[in-house]
């Protein structure tokens, strides 16, 4: 007989099988594991480089951005270098603060409503200009936008983002500008000296609140020092440095005007230049003192503009520019001023003035108004007039028609509008007049009160405003015809 053969157990062969597919499953089922790990490692790590740069760009961006969590006391998350650069502090400071951490109380208060209200009401809040003080800086100008970050799912507020943008230098640009163009048109209405350098330092102190600004004339000797405006400045302190001498130890302003430079005293108790001053400043409460020396445009030396603050206190680059920029001001002030004292008349001096103006001018008697007293060239074009002469003969109402648009007489109406200047210094109106051939324009007339040789004369500026009301007349004709094309299609669509 031959040898048997065993076989395994039918039972023990389905268990294999079932083990190897259960193996197979598993192993199908790691494949599949690692492969979504692999492909969420490449996610992670895509995650991580866009958060990365992300971070990176936020932190390199030119404007400061913060970000402040609205669901935990809207304590500081990200702070940027732009950020740390404008407010002066660092980001390992800031993270994890709260604004009242971080700023005094009552500026803390003013942040953390406009906080409160983007994350409760959900919307964007600009705020245009507001104040920031910072340690070396002093107080910075700021153009603020909060915006709310908000939870798709819970449609809560996470965060508040901010985004700051420095103004200060625009702002204190435009304030010169504004204070350079009211001075101007002082000097243009000859208002005196005196009340020009007066408003050269109260728009600086505007700009400028924790500042007290004086201009200190040079004699006419050059030796001493007199006081041409210091409106805020204590009355015992004006009096003690109108006529102080000049020398190089004579505090700030005196020495700015004998070395002829700017002089900086950040400390007037411990500064060698103040000595013979110390206790002057310590009683007035002048703790800093800088002085800019006045040139005229011969680069002779007429005074100094001088800046002072209550403290120990170092200019910023915001404060020279100002102090540079009030300097030349009050150079065109005084060197005009001095000019005109330099004029044997008041009338050559208005006609020095006069002339060079590009509106038209003219000047009559504002009692009368009979004829022309003066008128420079640009008025003898605007009229047509070939000599000056020829026009001195005329009087206001030959170069006006009878009548205005509004149906009064021009004899009547201009005596009306002379009153109304000689009442309030100035009156801003508009005529029609007609030039010597006879054709009428439309113009805007400034008139103004004048003091000239110890008389009063009434002076019009004159501009011709026929382009302006050929424009209006254009663009209301356009509107005209818009709204019945508009009218026409409406109808148009009723009809079908």
């Amino acid at each position: 007989m031959g040898k048997k053969t065993n076989s395994p157990p039918a039972s023990s062969s389905a268990a294999d099988s079932s083990t190897d597919a259960v193996i197979e499953k598993l192993n199908a089922y790691i494949t599949e594991l690692e492969s979504k790990n692999a492909s969420l490692s490449n996610t992670v790590t895509t995650l991580e480089t866009e958060t990365s740069f992300l971070h990176a760009l936020i932190d390199n961006i030119p404007i400061a951005m913060f970000a402040k969590n609205a669901r935990d006391s809207f304590r500081i998350s990200v702070w940027n270098k732009a950020a740390e650069e404008i407010f002066e502090v660092p980001k390992a400071v800031v993270l994890g603060k709260t604004t009242h951490d971080l700023w005094p109380k009552e500026q803390a208060d003013l942040f953390l409503a406009d906080d409160q209200r983007v994350a409760n009401e959900q919307r964007l809040i600009d705020i245009a200009i507001e104040e920031s003080v910072t340690k070396s800086r002093g107080t910075m100008l700021l153009h603020t936008k909060k915006v709310p970050i908000i939870n798709h799912k819970d449609q809560k507020t996470d965060f508040l983002l901010g985004i700051c943008e420095d103004i200060t230098a625009q702002q204190l640009a435009k304030s010169r500008d504004e204070s350079r163009s009211k001075v101007l048109s002082l000097i243009s209405m000859g208002a005196s000296l005196a009340q020009i350098l007066e408003t050269i330092v109260e728009d600086v102190e505007k700009t400028h609140p924790t500042i007290l600004c004086c201009i200190l004339l040079l004699n006419t000797d050059g030796t001493h020092l007199l006081v041409g405006a210091a409106p805020s400045l204590p009355i015992a302190y004006v009096n003690a440095i109108h006529g102080a001498a000049i020398g190089p130890n004579a505090a700030s302003c005196g020495t700015a005007v004998a070395l002829k430079k700017r002089i900086i005293v950040s400390d007037t108790q411990t500064d060698p230049l103040w000595q013979e001053y110390r206790q002057l400043a310590a009683d007035a409460r002048i703790g800093s003192c800088w002085s800019e020396p006045i040139f005229n445009s011969s680069g002779n030396i007429l005074g100094t503009f001088a800046m002072s603050h209550q403290g120990i206190y170092t200019p910023t680059q915001h404060d020279i520019d100002t102090i540079v920029a009030s300097a030349q001001l009050a150079a065109i002030a005084i060197e005009r001023a001095q000019a005109e004292e330099r004029l044997r008349e008041s009338e050559e001096r208005h006609r020095l003035l006069f002339s060079k103006s590009k509106d038209a001018l003219v000047t009559s008697d504002p009692e009368t108004l009979g004829s022309f007293s003066s008128a420079n060239q640009a008025a003898l074009a605007l009229f047509g007039a070939e000599k000056e002469s020829d026009f001195l003969i005329l009087s206001p109402m030959d170069v006006s028609p009878t009548y205005q648009p509004d149906g009064r007489l021009s004899s009547e109406k201009a005596m009306a509008m002379v009153h109304e200047a000689m009442a309030h210094g100035s009156h801003f109106f508009e005529w029609t007049h007609k030039r010597l051939n006879g054709e009428e324009f439309p113009c805007n007339i400034q008139l103004t009160l004048l003091t000239i040789a110890g008389r009063q004369v009434i002076q019009a500026t004159i501009r011709d405003i026929t382009r302006d009301k050929q424009a209006e007349l254009a663009l209301q004709q356009q509107i005209r015809q818009l709204t019945l094309t508009q009218e026409a299609l409406s109808l148009s669509e009723e009809r079908f």
